[in-house]
């Protein structure tokens, strides 16, 4: 990956982090149903706290 700078490179995280969270959005309005919503904020946190740490590695 070339870096020219701040600016670029927070650009880039920026662009990533939307596609993402649009991703993960996707996923989990095709996995949820009446009887999981009410563990839908933990299993978002969980997955969130995931693809954070993959995206630092």
């Amino acid at each position: 990956m070339q870096y020219n700078g701040d600016g670029d490179g927070q650009r880039d995280t920026e662009m990533k982090h939307k596609f993402t969270d649009k991703f993960w959005h996707k996923c989990f309005e095709f996995e949820i149903s009446n009887q999981t919503r009410k563990y839908f904020p933990l299993l978002h946190a969980a997955t969130v706290s995931l693809c954070l740490l993959l995206l630092c590695f």
